[in-house]
């Protein structure tokens, strides 16, 4: 993932620094990529991309502390996994203005409760876990789009469907006993 991102914002006329402890300088620099320390990226970057495996070594590994060394129109983005970052101090860096923004594709707790601070930010775009969803990772997503258009096409009603109510409305038959306040595949 990180080496797609800095091809990317390669092609943007971007500088990228990156720090991996597992990667060796030489791949880096093979890359394009300008190897740093951890302390020497939170102080350059004007967009942090955090993309961290749920690992023991990885859990919390950004904290407020990091957020303190930033720019304050820094960039926070994670799409590893939610746990790499602190998110009570993700959420202090932004109210406070250590940060400019946030955008995240992941979070400690998915989905986040209604109470998370995140969900009511204007400096915080979230999107559902879905960073990866192409057609080179999701091949099931692909034949289940297949299937639902299948079962669509042939009048009857979708295993999954975001509004069930509407089922009701259509023309299409139901062919499974659920009822209609669980939707027809709950």
């Amino acid at each position: 993932v990180a080496r797609a991102v800095a091809r990317r914002a390669k092609a943007f006329g971007l500088h990228v620094i990156a720090y991996d402890p597992f990667i060796e300088e030489l791949v880096a620099i093979e890359h394009g990529v300008e190897p740093v320390s951890l302390p020497e990226l939170l102080q350059r970057a004007d967009i942090i991309s955090m993309h961290a495996p749920a690992t023991e070594s990885a859990n919390r590994l950004i904290r407020e502390e990091h957020f303190r060394q930033m720019k304050k129109t820094a960039i926070y983005i994670s799409t590893g996994r939610g746990p790499t970052t602190d998110e009570a101090a993700l959420i202090k860096a932004l109210d406070e203005g250590m940060i400019t923004a946030a955008g995240l594709d992941v979070l400690e707790q998915e989905p986040p409760g209604d109470n998370n601070p995140l969900l009511r930010m204007d400096n915080v775009i979230l999107t559902a876990h879905v960073a990866s969803a192409s057609s080179r990772f999701d091949p099931a997503r692909r034949r289940r789009v297949g299937q639902e258009l299948s079962l669509v096409l042939s009048g009857k009603w979708p295993m999954s469907c975001v509004n069930p109510s509407v089922l009701a409305k259509t023309d299409l038959k139901r062919w499974q006993p659920v009822s209609m306040e669980r939707g027809p595949n709950s």
